[in-house]
Order: structure tokens, then C-alpha cells, then sequence
């Protein structure tokens, strides 16, 4: 069958990885013509890995997003002649990792469907806070027959629709009404992914099941790709759903199932997503028990040179091991001559200094017992094993999903020693931002554990379940008691997850010019423009943090508000 394939890449930071190339070397193999549209006009890296693989290159803004870009490749820079050329045309873009099974698999068995377009995987029709949802292909993979592209029907379609410029707007009115128009004009489609046994009669309970189940999807239902949208997700909204920790199993099918380079993954989402997010979503917790090995001489120890003596004599596990390991103390880690440790390849580190209180102190016994439970082995096999593992921390004692930004002091984690140069040329005060600069190496941190302190744990995140609900509670009460009206910033997720808990609001706010619903949960949704500042107002910020922080300086400009912020 004669193919156009048209993938479209975009990147906040200019850059285009190899997990891309790979999906464009199989695009190559199964193509006549391969274009690849960039929304940048600026690529800062890897270029070449497109040109290896593309027939021709256009670049542009990234106006109306991907369906922009494809807007424009067929009815400007290829032209409806060209278009009609081919038996298919395939549009694709840079939202899946993948494939997982070469494409030429994919193909043959579509070609033998008799349908005028078809793609990898469907949704069925759903409904969701009052809006309801056509059965429609996903858009990340559409392909056309020449029975629809030759027609008027389809030109039409390309050359009227609009420039979509909120990915909200894309998905509402691009994504989810695509296959329903073609389909009501009598053009027949199907999916590759057989998902027909998750699909429910009863609207209301359908869902986007990449999003939700994409262990099942790829393991038992055909699915070949992963689609990034998992790791932007809330990790609250992934628990409420049952889905968080499916995606370490996913991992580990695609690294022991598959012939995929499951390095082209880390590659991505090591450079886009925060450390922490990522110890949560992909389960990054290494557990070990007392009958593991002891620390190897393999490995050297850093202690904190503010350690008292009797503190030093309450952390028994360093007596225990003194006679494997190299202990030093300093002062400052700047202090230290790592050139003398040549032979090390992992580095320990803890510090107690910081805190000014006696042994007896419980805070302080509580973080000797963390560390005489956690600092005990050390992790040199998980290193060896995973190259892109750079720091295993102990647990810092905030690790609660809605609080993923760990802003403990340094303490308790082994790294790389060529990763010291993080430490001695950073100012680092606490352990996210050791993360981040970890990141920033392209190497990704975990959590290294004793099996039996995670119970501990356990118990700790059940109360802070409860606590942040209170916090809630208390937060609005008090928005209440203090304002003549009370509005919750936000009908995304997080608001939805908690709207039971919003007793007596007035209604919504979302920021201007964003889509909206005319009700959100049987309250009016306002954009903040139309608050009134002659009322003392209330206003409850329900956002995830980047998005809460960007909205603040427009919150503190408004007269007449008091404002509460949602914990994340």
C-alpha cells in the first residue's frame, strides 16, 4: 500500500530524543514518503536523528498544536493533489513510547480491513462531569484510506477547522469529534487494540483506558506504545483510581518482554519530570532485609563531623559495619579529597549536625532509628544493574503523594561517586534539590529501605491521609468565617477528587481566556476577572503546585481576597 506518513514532534526545550528516532525508523520502514513536522522552529538537539530517518522537514510555531501541523502539511506544504496520490495517510505525533512490537506487524493486519480509517486504540463513548464523549480513536495515531481522502468531505474537514491554541480545546473538540464526524457520513474505521471487553454500557463508567490501565492494555489487549500523558498525571488522582503503580510493571514487561530499549523511556522522562514524581509513579522504592550482605569495601561513608559522641554511639550500625567500610568525618563534604578514594564507587552520606538537640531528644531518636534501620547495606548491585540510577535515598520522613517536593535537610542517601562534583559544585540545602541536580545528569534517584521500616511508613501515611483532609476543613472554615463569598480556584483532578469536601463555596474560578463549564459539580464556574472586588472574597487555590505558583501573582493583585493555597 502506498503511505504518507506525517509525525509531528514538539518540545518545551528544543529537543528531540531517540525514543523518537526509533519510532521514526520503524515509520521509515513501513512508508513510501516520511515527513516530520517540528512545532519549534529552534531545535536545540538532535536534529540528526530526524534527518536520518525523514523524507523532508518543515518547521513552525506551534500554533493549533499537532492538529495545526497537520492542518498545514496536507493542505498547504503537501497540497490536496499529492494527498490523493497515496493509498493512506498517516498522522502521528511524538505522545507514545513505543513501539514495542515492530510496526510492520501493525500494518499487515490493518491493511486487511476493509475500513476508510483506522487507528491504534479506541475510547468508547464516556461521560464526564456532565459532558459527554463520542466513541472516538485517539488522536496520537490516525490513519486515512483513499476512499476519505479523495473525497470532499475530507478537504473540507482540513480546510476548515480551526487553529486550536489550549490542549483542552485540542482534545474537546479535535480528538474526541474526529472519528463521530467521518463516521456520520458513512466512512467505516477501526482500532488495532482489541479493548472491547473494558468497555461498559453504562457511559459513566468508561474511561480513557490509556491513562488508567496501561499495563493491561499493553500486556493483554495489543497495545504496542505507552503514552506519556501517565507521568503528568496527578499521583492523588492516579490513588483514587486504583492505577498508581502500574506503571513500574510496565517497565519491567518492556525491559524482560520486549526487544524495546527501555533506555529510551528513562532518556525522556528523567529530562521532563520531577525526580520525586517519578518515585512515586514508577513505585521507585528498593527494599532489602537484614539477612542482605554488609556494606561492601566497595563503598566509603561520610559522616557529618557535628556528630556528638554519644550520638555517634547510639548509630549502631556504624560500630556494627566499622570493620567493612571506610569511615570519614568532615565538616564540610567541599572539605573532602575525593582523589584519595579511588578504589570507591558508591558514596554514603548522612548528617545529624544540623539539628541542636540533645540525643535524648525524641526527634532526634526518631532519626537515629531511621537511620540504624536504612543506612545498614548498601545498594552497589542496584547500581550496577540500573545505569541510570544515580542517588538511592533512605526515606525523609515526608512521603506523602500529595507532597512530593522533599524539602528534608540532607540526610541518609548513597550516590555515584562520580556524581560528587553535584554536591560540591551546587549550593544544596535539601534533598529535592539534590534530586533535581541529579536529574540535571540525566540520572534519576530511588528510595532504598529496610523491608521491615516500611510498615512504619504505612501507618505514618494513613494519618497524614486524614490530616490533609482536616487541613482542608480547617482552611475553608476559615475562608468562610473571614469573607462575604467563597470560591475554589480550579476544576481540574485535584478539585474533583475533593469537591465533597468544599462545603458552603459559592462556586469556581478558572483564569481567563481557559475553556469552562457553565457548572462544575452544581456550582457556577467564574472566570477570575468576575469576581467582584466590592465583597470581601474567599478563595480556596485547588491546583497542583507549578500551576498554583504561576496564578499567584494574579491573586495577590486583586483586591478585597484571602487567599488559601491546597497543600499538594
Amino acid at each position: 500500500m502506498k503511505r504518507l506518513s506525517i509525525f509531528c514532534i514538539y518540545d518545551a526545550d528544543g529537543i528531540i530524543d531517540r525514543y523518537i528516532a526509533f519510532i521514526l525508523k520503524e515509520l521509515r520502514l513501513n512508508s513510501d514518503e516520511l515527513i516530520v513536522v517540528c512545532n519549534m522552529v529552534n531545535v536545540q538537539n538532535g536534529m540528526e536523528l530526524v534527518k536520518a530517518y525523514a523524507d523532508s522537514v518543515f518547521f513552525r510555531e506551534n500554533i493549533g498544536l499537532d492538529a495545526g501541523a497537520f492542518k498545514d502539511v496536507i493542505t498547504n506544504l503537501v497540497g490536496w493533489n499529492k494527498i490523493r496520490e497515496y493509498e493512506e495517510i498517516v498522522l502521528m505525533n511524538d505522545s507514545l513510547y513505543g513501539p514495542f512490537i515492530p510496526m510492520k506487524i501493525i500494518f499487515e493486519r490493518m491493511d486487511e480491513k476493509n475500513v476508510d480509517f483506522w487507528g491504534l486504540l479506541k475510547c468508547a463513548e464516556f461521560e464526564e462531569k456532565g459532558v459527554f464523549y463520542y466513541e472516538h480513536i485517539h488522536s496520537f495515531f490516525l490513519a486515512f484510506r483513499q476512499t476519505l481522502t479523495t473525497s470532499e468531505v475530507f478537504k473540507e474537514y482540513w480546510n476548515e477547522m480551526p487553529y486550536y491554541y489550549d490542549y483542552s480545546e485540542a482534545v474537546e473538540s479535535y480528538e474526541t469529534k474526529l472519528t463521530h464526524f467521518f463516521s456520520s457520513k458513512g466512512y467505516t474505521y477501526e482500532v488495532y487494540a482489541d479493548s472491547k471487553s473494558n468497555i461498559i454500557e453504562d457511559r459513566k463508567n468508561n474511561y480513557p483506558q490509556c491513562s488508567w490501565i496501561p499495563y493491561e492494555l499493553i500486556t493483554r489487549r495489543g497495545f504496542p506504545f505507552l503514552k506519556r500523558h501517565v507521568f503528568r498525571m496527578q499521583p492523588i488522582e492516579l490513588l483514587q483510581k486504583g492505577s498508581l503503580g502500574q506503571l513500574r510493571s510496565v517497565f519491567e514487561y518492556i525491559t524482560y518482554q520486549t526487544d524495546y530499549d527501555i533506555d529510551l523511556i528513562w532518556e525522556n522522562i528523567i529530562r521532563h519530570y520531577d525526580p520525586q514524581r517519578l518515585i512515586i509513579l514508577l513505585n521507585l522504592i528498593y527494599l532489602f532485609n537484614d539477612n542482605l550482605s554488609e556494606i561492601s569495601n566497595n563503598s566509603l561513608l561520610l559522616i557529618s563531623f557535628g556528630l556528638s559522641e554519644q550520638l555517634l554511639e547510639e548509630l549502631n550500625f556504624i560500630n556494627k559495619y566499622k570493620s567493612t567500610i571506610r569511615i570519614s568525618c568532615f565538616s564540610e563534604l567541599r572539605d573532602m579529597n575525593i582523589d584519595e578514594y579511588d578504589s570507591i564507587g558508591f558514596l554514603g552520606y548522612f548528617d545529624l549536625a544540623k539539628s541542636n538537640d540533645s540525643v535524648q531528644n525524641r526527634t532526634v531518636k526518631a532519626e537515629v532509628y531511621r537511620l540504624n534501620s536504612n543506612m545498614s547495606h548498601s545498594p552497589e548491585s542496584l547500581f550496577e544493574k540500573n545505569h541510570h540510577l544515580g542517588m538511592m535515598m533512605i526515606p525523609v520522613g515526608r512521603y506523602d503523594i500529595r507532597d512530593y517536593y522533599c524539602t528534608s535537610q540532607l540526610c541518609g542517601f548513597w550516590i555515584r561517586k562520580t556524581l560528587l562534583h553535584v554536591l560540591w559544585e551546587n549550593r544544596i540545602e535539601n534533598i529535592h534539590d539534590l534530586m533535581v541536580c541529579i536529574r540535571d545528569e540525566g540520572l534519576y534517584s530511588a528510595v532504598y529501605e529496610n523491608s521491615s521500616y516500611i510498615l512504619s511508613e504505612v501507618c505514618e501515611q494513613q494519618v497524614r491521609d486524614k490530616d490533609s483532609v482536616l487541613q482542608i476543613l480547617i482552611d475553608l472554615a476559615f475562608l468562610r468565617t473571614h469573607t462575604d463569598y467563597l470560591y475554589v480556584y480550579g476544576t481540574g483532578n485535584i478539585a474533583d477528587i475533593y469537591h465533597d469536601y468544599f462545603y458552603g463555596v459559592d462556586g469556581y474560578v478558572v483564569s481567563d481566556g481557559r475553556n469552562k463549564k457553565d457548572i462544575f459539580h452544581g456550582k457556577p464556574v467564574l472566570y477570575f476577572s468576575e469576581v467582584n472586588e466590592e465583597y470581601k472574597t474567599g478563595i480556596y487555590v485547588c491546583l497542583s503546585r507549578n500551576n498554583a505558583l504561576q496564578i499567584k501573582p494574579l491573586i495577590e493583585n486583586k483586591k478585597n481576597v484571602i487567599v488559601k493555597f491546597f497543600e499538594e
